[in-house]
Parts: C-alpha cells; structure tokens; sequence
C-alpha cells in the first residue's frame, strides 16, 4: 500500500516513523518533490529520474561560490541571500538552505531587468539542478522541468493543465493527460499494489483528492481533528485523524514539568492548578503575543510564559516536560496533543477542554468543577515512577488502536 503526501514535514517523518513501529507494509509517496527526499520517502517524480540517471550520486550541499554560471559572471552575498551579476547587472537572487549562515544553495530565481521572475532553479540533495520552474508574466508557473545527473530534460510538466511527459535522450517516451494517469503509472511501474491512502495536511490537499479519479482511496488520514469534520462534512466516511505511535515510552522518572499550549487565554483553572502545586514548573506557551490575564501568572515562581514561541524553543521544551495540560478552550496549535504523546509527555484535561480525547486515558480527564482531582493526579504521578511508566504504554496503545481499526476496514473491504 501507498500513502501519497503533498509535501515532506514534519508530520510525513512522524507518520513514516510510525508506519516502522507498527510494523505496517505501507509505503510513503511524496507528490510535491524537493530534491532533498530521505530515505524511505519515494516521489513519482524522483523514480522516474533516477530511472534514467547513470548514478545515485553522493550526498552533498552546494556552496553558494561553486554555482555554475557563464564565464565572467559574478556571485556574490547580499544580506541573508546571495546574487549573480553580469557587468553589474543583477541576474538572479540566491536563496540558501537552512541554515542559512552556512550558505549553501537551495534555489536560484532568475529575473529580467524590470524584476519578472521567469525561472527558477532547484537544486537537491546532490548539489546538482533538479527542477527549473518557468514562469509567465502574470507570475502563474507554466511549466516545471526535472533533469538527470547529465543535465537532460526527463520530466516536462504542464501544471495549468495537469500534463505530464516523460522524456528519453530528448524524445517522448510516455505522456499522460492528467495527475491521475500519471499516480497509476508510477504505481504500475513500480509494481506498488493497488491499494493506497492519502495522508492531507492542510487545506490546500484537498485537491489531492482527484489523484485518485478511477477508484476510492482506501482511506485517508487528517493531520488534525478540524481537517478530518470538513472531510466528514463532505459526505467522506473512510476519513481517520492521524495518531503517530512512538516505538518505546520513555524510562524516565516523571519529573514534574508540565507544559501548556494555547492561542488564547482561556486556560481552564489554571489559577488552581499553578497555586496547588507549586513543585510543579509550568510552561505556558503560545503562538501569539499574550494578554496581561496570562503574562500576570509568571509572578508565580513555578510558571514560565513563551509569547510567540519559537520553533526551536518549542522543540526544546516537548524534550524536556514530561506532562501536557490540555487545558485550552478553543483550538488547538502545534498539533500539541499528538506530538505530546509523541514525545512521551503524559496527557491530562479537563472534559471541557481536551482536543483527541481518544489519546486519553479515561482517569486523566477531569470535570472542570473537580480540578482538585486533577491536582492529586498529578501528585500522584510525580511520585510514582512505575505507574507513569504504565500509562505511557496504555497512551501508546490508544494510539496504535487506531491503525488497528484501518486494518480491520482494509480486511473488511478485501472480504
């Protein structure tokens, strides 16, 4: 079976990761390719080059000075991009690969005197042209182009109107009228199976849905539970929210650091829950700047605000707290509960609050009038190592219950 990506991100690493720990014989197709896929992550696009490559080559990063470029032109930084002149004229903008500092190239945009932009290149993982993307005067793409490790045209895609050819030593070998027809050779070529999934991530991957124009998907997994009602609202019934399934739980002691992730300021007796348990450090953060109602609990010693918190602090804080509150009203950001449970963070709420309630263990969902109770639970665990080491593995359970329910429909369909 196959699942078909729009895009690699960080929940296509968390659902290729999955489909390992649950031992899953499902692959990960990516439809939008950046030339810098990993391992275990196919692309149509991709295979089809690689097909006509003479080697794989070596993984290397472009530096900026050793683009190629025509004799006497010249290259060079500009703040955090770089340029390509020729006699002082500005030819194209050099964008650069995070991290940025490092300056190696990820895409190069050239552009007419009055600024148009009619080409841009892409460049891959093997420091080599991947994809040229030309452009029309109204800025709308008119067609992409893939090249081999030789710098030959392979692929000519036409997005306007979904054509795609397939090119071998510069003439036609194959040319497909639609994304769709192009999907099932891919699948054919490969010998992948009939079967396959579609994983949508954010609005836009909807159109995704027309991949498949001569069968149904066998199902199709929401990054989160708002993407999956707008499914459902459309008369969709093969529809499940995706649930990443860590391999181990962790070993570690619960050491009492509970973080809260929010886009407003309705945190549901958090007043209560700072003052009763003041052993307890709170980490409060938001994807937005915050109101004087949440900046006036940091007086507590034991809670810590992140007004507009930054990847890389978010990243530093799921590695460190051990407990997530889902005590937000509203919606939820970052995806919190699942990349929670992800990270081997305990997940708590109030009944009224909890976003993936089926991520719950049912003794860790309170009533909004009883936080107390929420309160002894807390003690509780912080205290008792082994018994948060149970409920861990119970949260990973809940989890991998739901790739036991796809399993049980694709059984049911194949009857």
């Amino acid at each position: 079976m196959i699942i078909v990506c729009s895009r690699y991100t960080e929940d296509t690493e968390q659902l290729l990761e999955t489909i390992k720990n649950t031992g899953l014989n499902m692959e990960v197709l990516v439809w939008k390719d950046d030339g810098f896929l990993p391992e275990g992550v196919q692309s149509p696009w991709e295979s089809v080059v690689a097909a006509q490559c003479r080697t794989k080559g070596e993984k290397k990063n472009l530096f900026y000075a050793f683009l190629p470029l025509p004799d006497c032109w010249e290259i060079r930084a500009e703040g955090i991009n770089g340029a390509v002149f020729d006699m002082g004229c500005k030819k194209a903008t050099v964008y650069f690969r995070e991290p940025i500092e490092k300056r190696n190239v990820q895409r190069v945009e050239w552009e007419m005197e009055n600024g148009w932009v009619y080409k841009t290149d892409y460049y891959d993982q093997y420091a080599r042209k991947y994809i040229s993307e030309f452009s029309g005067v109204d800025a709308g793409t008119e067609s992409r182009v893939f090249y081999s490790d030789r710098n030959e045209e392979i692929i000519v895609e036409r997005p306007q109107n979904e054509v795609v050819q397939i090119l071998e030593h510069g003439k036609q070998k194959a040319c497909f009228h639609s994304y769709g027809q192009f999907l099932e050779y891919f699948i054919r070529e490969n010998d992948s199976g009939p079967e396959r999934a579609l994983f949508i991530q954010e609005e836009e991957d909807f159109e995704l849905l027309k991949l498949s124009e001569d069968r149904e998907w066998e199902f199709i997994l929401f990054s989160d539970q708002a993407l999956l009602d707008r499914y459902i609202g459309r008369g969709g019934k093969n529809g499940y929210e995706f649930c990443a399934v860590p391999k181990t739980c962790s070993t570690d002691a619960i050491r009492g650091e509970a973080l809260i992730l929010t886009a407003s300021d309705r945190l549901e007796g958090i007043d209560y829950l700072t003052g009763h348990l003041m052993d307890i450090q709170f980490h409060i953060a938001a994807n937005t700047q915050v109101s004087d109602k949440i900046r006036k609990l940091e007086e507590r010693k034991n809670v810590k605000i992140y007004p507009q918190v930054r990847p890389d602090v978010l990243k530093r804080l799921w590695e460190t707290c051990d407990l997530y509150l889902d005590i937000n009203h509203y919606r939820e950001i970052h995806h919190a509960v699942r990349n929670a449970l992800w990270h081997h963070l305990l997940l708590l709420g109030f009944e009224e609050t909890v976003h993936s309630r089926k991520l719950f263990m049912e003794e860790h969902v309170f009533s909004c009038a009883e936080p107390e109770k929420m309160v002894q639970r807390i003690k509780w665990l912080t205290g008792n190592a082994e018994a948060s080491r149970m409920i861990q593995e119970k949260q990973r359970q809940r989890a991998y219950s739901l790739w036991e329910n796809i399993q049980e429909r694709l059984k049911q369909t194949e009857v």
